[in-house]
């Protein structure tokens, strides 16, 4: 009853005055005064983006395929200023080895693992059709593609959890409108329906709304659903479609290459024959068409003969003529750029060199994975705190990070440059590795080589002695001491 009286307080005036704002299906193909071949709305970014369009669906699915990865745990908060310098590190985009490490380090003083009964249950299954690591990873592609998701939460309306979420679903981002206040600044969102549904009405306290940031300020509120990065790409998103369709249409259309004809002077002169003509043109065809004489690879570098001098003319241009093909290398750098992803994983042969690729997998993590990740974990966490029933309970939601091995350090390598530094002991090259330190007091001071197995306090040349300090005494005579000895 919650959701129908809701929507008949809207329908029937009781409620603030509000109306459905910026519809979905809004279909204008002028941007600037430029006919862009596409239809700009959420729907048909999926529609002619990605679905048909493989560089879209390449970048898209090389995010989401990341964003699927780590398992979800409720925590509890047991340090206030770790958290806070956890919470920093991960808001960057730029997050190199050593900024991951610090993380990694501060949220395990931070956070400590707890089990709440319904929100933990919620976190491996929120229903009966995906995973929670697919409905995070599915939302990520509504929002990539569309410029926002919205996540459902069905709410226990009885019980000790009562107001609290048993069910998580997306809702179709492209098939949504938002219900908003429209008569006052700021213009608010305060509920959501589905165009193709007429009695799916959903309170706003009961949807997860996360979007890209709208600069196109409306006064009729359309500013309130996000933009999606196709937007800012139309043009180039219907020249890439153009061009696959052309280069598709004269693979399988193509038909003739060209006209072979008969260009000597005396036929042209009317000095032969036309029916000897005639023969030498079926006999040529003969030879090139089909299964004649001069086809095949094991025809390769003989000299045709014929007795008239021929000529060619090609008909239509290939891809390359067009430049087709260099046009679509570079829609794929350049929508790579649109989403922040790595061309050298999108199928970029100029850059996809081994130690390129290695980067860039590490790059796609830093730079898209983790921002997906933190901006959905940073709202669900809001929800609960507001309006899902967890507000004033230490109860922190996050991701396992550990799962993105590639940030983590090459610890080959490092050990060999620890190795070679010569004024470390064994527990600061220890401690730089991320192992634990051995209480030894040995282990404390600095070795002639790890390699060698002695601690300096213990090493000693001829004539050198060392004490434990580590200062060096000259054990030999002194010149007073042989002096005397050559007066004896």
């Amino acid at each position: 009853m919650g959701k129908i009286q809701d929507a008949w307080n809207v329908l029937t005036g009781k409620a603030m005055p509000m109306m459905p704002i910026g519809q979905p299906f809004a279909s204008y193909t002028m941007m600037g005064g430029t006919y862009v071949g596409i239809a700009d709305n959420r729907k048909n970014y999926i529609i002619d983006g990605y679905q048909v369009n493989d560089i879209i669906y390449t970048a898209v699915t090389l995010i989401t395929d990341k964003v699927r990865l780590p398992e979800w745990g409720v925590y509890k908060i047991v340090d206030e200023e770790a958290f806070k310098s956890y919470e920093g590190l991960m808001r960057k985009k730029d997050l190199n080895t050593q900024d991951y490490k610090k993380a990694i380090k501060f949220r395990k003083k931070a956070l400590e693992p707890i089990y709440v009964d319904r929100l933990s249950e919620l976190l491996r299954y929120p229903n009966e059709y995906e995973t929670f690591q697919d409905l995070v990873s599915n939302s990520t592609g509504w929002k990539l593609i569309t410029g926002g998701r919205t996540v459902w939460a069905e709410m226990l309306e009885l019980g000790a959890n009562q107001g609290k979420p048993f069910q998580l679903h997306n809702l179709p981002y492209q098939e949504i409108s938002i219900i908003a206040t429209t008569n006052r600044f700021p213009i608010i969102e305060q509920g959501y329906v589905m165009t193709n549904l007429s009695d799916a009405y959903f309170p706003k306290a009961q949807v997860l709304h996360d979007r890209y940031q709208n600069y196109d300020w409306d006064v009729n509120g359309a500013h309130l659903y996000g933009m999606s990065p196709l937007k800012a790409a139309l043009r180039r998103l219907s020249r890439s479609n153009s061009a696959i369709k052309a280069s598709a249409a004269m693979l399988e259309n193509q038909g003739v290459k060209g006209v072979l004809y008969v260009d000597d002077p005396r036929v042209l002169s009317n000095g032969v024959d036309p029916m000897d003509t005639r023969k030498q043109v079926e006999a040529i065809k003969q030879k090139l068409v089909g299964k004649g004489e001069w086809v095949g690879s094991e025809n390769w570098g003989r000299i045709g003969v014929s007795g008239y001098k021929m000529g060619w003319q090609e008909v239509g241009l290939s891809p390359v003529d067009l430049s087709i093909i260099d046009s679509e290398k570079w829609d794929l750098k350049r929508f790579a750029a649109v989403y922040g992803v790595p061309s050298q994983l999108m199928g970029d042969a100029d850059t996809s060199t081994y130690n390129n690729v290695r980067e860039a997998e590490k790059a796609l993590t830093a730079r898209c994975a983790i921002p997906a990740l933190v901006a959905f974990r940073n709202h669900f966490n809001r929800k609960l705190q507001t309006d899902w029933g967890y507000k004033g309970q230490n109860v922190y939601v996050d991701f396992d990070h550990t799962v993105f091995t590639e940030l983590a350090e090459d610890v080959a390598n490092k050990s060999t440059w620890i190795k070679d530094l010569k004024t470390l002991s064994p527990n600061e090259q220890r401690m730089l590795l991320g192992l634990e330190r051995i209480d030894n007091d040995l282990f404390d001071e600095p070795w002639i080589t790890t390699q060698d197995g002695m601690p300096l306090s213990e090493y000693s040349t001829p004539g050198l002695t060392q004490d434990v300090s580590g200062e060096l005494e000259d054990e030999s005579p002194d010149s007073e001491e042989m002096d005397e000895e050559i007066d004896d």
